[in-house]
């Protein structure tokens, strides 16, 4: 996946960079900026984007979850980058949530290259 730059959206601000809601005044948070902890990531094989966890899901086998498991599911993708390396927790989670019949399972093997 190769080199990324990321970015998190100041809480303070919402992301416009104003203070108060009005433009004369910054936000101290981020400086004006709207961004917080801009950092370089490099991404090995087994690791992948939320997004691409969203993308994988199908819509009818997650909306079967129990509550607990929407949970979970709903906390893993807020993370923004997650390693389906084997034995790691988040793999082990969602193999459970998606049992090995499921589609959406064989979106993220498929997605793994396994």
């Amino acid at each position: 996946m190769g080199d990324s730059q990321l970015y998190q959206i100041c809480p303070q601000c919402d992301g416009d960079g104003i203070w108060g809601g009005k433009p004369e005044h910054s936000c101290s948070t981020c400086n004006g900026s709207g961004f917080l902890h801009k950092f370089k990531a490099e991404l090995n094989s087994n690791q992948f984007r939320t997004h691409q966890i969203v993308e994988a899901t199908k819509t009818s086998e997650y909306t079967t979850l129990s509550a607990a498991n929407k949970d979970a599911y709903k906390m893993i993708i807020s993370c923004g980058i997650v390693d389906l390396s084997e034995g790691t927790a988040i793999r082990t989670k969602l193999w459970n949530m998606f049992d090995e019949n499921s589609e959406t399972r064989a979106a993220l093997i498929t997605l793994l290259g396994e």
